[in-house]
């Protein structure tokens, strides 16, 4: 048992105590410190990462060519946008180049420009992006403006399955013979493959009889849109 001499003072036990919570408060500091250390370095490494990162964007921007459409050489564009769709398009573009040399499957930004086939005159407008490695990307106003890193056109079409693509279309074809029964599908023909564009062409090899009873070697021709698959066409093969 510890008795402390009383009138002299801090007892032993309260010196004790006092050194105690004297040992934790420079534990407790020496930990702060550490801590803090620690995310210095997190902070810094962070820094680094990005001063990286875009130092490599900034790679992909070089030598690209950047399109701006002017009443000059673009008279009938020009005229079907009007000046102040114009002069947002203009503006839109240089954003879209740095989204795009965003993207990882981007190795050197070539050519950005407005995209005619996607684009409606003073509605929507879609700028595309084409990289050296054959990627294409395209973006809307919106997807622009909000920031997002977008996905190529190879990308969105991986995404999906392509004998579903195929399946779709041939029930589309199956639905316009003459003997839906007769159809007969070459899987080994028929494929499905993106273009420049969020069009995506399907082709499906088949033999089918006709209205003659003959059965022919023929392939139909579908697109898919907006997840809209539309049969165009039907011909002999």
């Amino acid at each position: 048992m510890l008795v402390g001499f009383v009138g002299f003072g801090l007892t032993y036990t309260d010196e004790y105590k006092e050194k105690e919570n004297i040992k934790k408060e420079e534990n407790k500091k020496i930990a702060e410190e550490k801590e803090i250390k620690k995310q210095e370095v997190l902070i810094e490494k962070k820094r680094l990462a990005e001063e990286k990162e875009k130092e490599k964007e900034q790679k992909k921007l070089e030598g690209h060519e950047l399109f701006t459409i002017t009443q000059k050489d673009m008279p009938k564009t020009y005229k079907k946008w009007g000046k102040a769709y114009i002069e947002r398009i203009n503006a839109l573009m240089p954003k879209a180049a740095e989204l795009v040399v965003k993207a990882s499957n981007c190795d050197q930004l070539s050519y950005v420009n407005l995209s005619d086939n996607e684009s409606i005159p003073k509605e929507i407008v879609y700028i595309y992006a084409d990289c050296k490695n054959g990627e294409r990307f395209m973006m809307s106003e919106s997807d622009i403006n909000n920031g997002n890193v977008p996905k190529s056109i190879n990308q969105i079409f991986e995404s999906y399955d392509e004998f579903d693509l195929i399946g779709n279309c041939a029930n589309l074809i199956k639905k316009s013979l003459k003997f839906p029964s007769s159809f007969d599908l070459n899987g080994f023909y028929s494929k499905a493959k993106p273009t420049g564009s969020f069009l995506i062409e399907i082709y499906v090899a088949f033999d089918a009889k006709n209205s003659f009873g003959a059965e022919l070697p023929q392939q139909g021709y579908c697109t898919m849109k907006n997840n809209i698959v539309t049969l165009n066409s039907i011909e002999n093969r």
